[in-house]
């Protein structure tokens, strides 16, 4: 019987970026900004923590997110930090770049990282995002 090897666990550091995926629908970006329930942790997400994804281990921007029904917001994992969360390298068996954001337990926490994040809701034809509504 051959047992699977474990992934590689990566530290992440404040000079990352975090991706999260999220629909394009007023509860999540009201006139181009990005409202701070989608920093909420919801029954979809993972073991109690926000689910996002390592930008540098993410190996195809357009793998991400669907760009008709999902936008791309991405923060720097210095924010979470910052305000006392931790931030892991969770990886999933068919997505390696998935990490998790644990300890988001006040509004304000959701807040502040909604002020300080970016959503992308297109692509630019060099391949990266763009961001806009």
């Amino acid at each position: 019987m051959t047992t699977q090897a474990e992934p590689e666990i990566h530290t992440i550091t404040d000079e990352d970026t975090l991706h999260r995926r999220v629909k394009r629908i007023p509860n999540f970006i009201t006139n181009g900004r990005i409202t701070s329930a989608v920093f909420k942790i919801s029954k979809l997400d993972l073991d109690n923590a926000l689910s996002v994804n390592l930008e540098r281990l993410v190996d195809d921007i357009y793998t991400t997110f669907d760009i008709d029904t999902h936008a791309l917001v991405k923060i720097k994992a210095a924010v979470p930090i910052s305000l006392g969360c931790e931030c892991k390298h969770t990886p999933l068996p068919d997505n390696y770049a998935h990490s998790s954001i644990y300890n988001i337990t006040t509004r304000q926490q959701a807040r502040q990282l909604a002020a300080s994040a970016i959503a992308f809701t297109s692509l630019d034809i060099s391949g990266g995002p763009s961001s806009g509504t």
